[in-house]
């Protein structure tokens, strides 16, 4: 019995450089999406690519505090919790597909 945790931290350490440590974006804004929120052309344009930056580093730094590591962990349980919900085949079609069943 004690192998198996050791084949399990073996098999992690293995992986962990090319899947564990992969990184996704949280956070994109753009133009369009302002405009989406009801902001108008004028003003959108007057919005220099640094003002965008700059509205997304604020946005960043407001968003990436204490509360987002609860986020995260709470909308990973949800994810799991779809995954455990759905058939194997429709999770099979996302992965295929790479968008989900309702698209």
């Amino acid at each position: 019995m004690y192998n198996t945790p050791l084949r399990e931290l073996l098999f992690f350490r293995q992986e962990t450089p090319h899947t564990w440590c992969k990184t996704y974006a949280v956070l994109s804004i753009s133009r369009l999406y302002l405009s989406s929120l009801g902001l108008t052309t004028e003003q959108i344009n007057r919005l220099t690519d640094e003002d965008m930056q700059r509205i997304a580093d604020i946005l960043q730094a407001q968003r990436f505090d204490h509360e987002f590591d609860e986020e995260v962990a709470f909308t990973a349980r949800i994810v799991l919790a779809e995954k455990i919900a759905l058939p194997q085949t429709n999770q099979d079609n996302q992965t295929k597909e790479g968008g989900s069943a309702d698209d």
